[in-house]
């Protein structure tokens, strides 16, 4: 929610997220699947000249949309919405609800099913390893991963 276009390098296909915003605390250099870099220059023509990928709409203290805004907008999609007097309907019928979190859990999941090695996958997640492997193994399998974005978003393109 809080990502600035200068992080982006859609040029090249990366997302540079430093340290100071990951809970690792390790910057972590993100392979970006060509279309999600179509998204993201289509957000950018909306973002009217903000220096963030999603800016506020509204006044507000911080430039950048509410870190509560999507998952408000999921639970309006499930009929929860504490603010009205009368909840909107459920539009999502018998979807088990989720979060934007659970995103992780499902591109990790299908990663898996995919069949790509279960430490790439972490990495994809900027996830610990474990003390070992991270002692001995300092790859980041930046084209790995590359491999592994790009196989869940063209899955997930056959499901949407």
């Amino acid at each position: 929610m809080q990502a600035p276009w200068k992080e982006f390098d859609l040029d090249n296909a990366v997302w540079h997220l430093p340290k100071a915003r990951t809970k690792t605390e390790s910057d972590i250099s993100i392979p970006l699947p060509q279309q999600i870099v179509c998204w993201l220059e289509e957000l950018k023509v909306r973002s009217y000249g903000s220096g963030y990928v999603l800016p506020a709409r509204r006044k507000s203290k911080v430039p950048y949309m509410g870190k509560d805004t999507v998952n408000s907008a999921v639970n309006s999609l499930f009929g929860i919405d504490k603010s009205k007097k009368v909840p909107p309907p459920n539009r999502m019928g018998q979807l088990e609800h989720f979060t934007i979190h659970d995103f992780r859990r499902t591109f990790r999941t299908i990663a898996g099913q995919l069949g790509f090695h279960s430490d790439v996958c972490e990495r994809c997640l900027n996830h610990k390893v474990g003390n070992m492997p991270e002692v001995y193994d300092q790859g980041d399998y930046f084209d790995k991963r590359l491999e592994v974005h790009e196989a869940v978003c063209s899955k997930l393109r056959t499901v949407i």
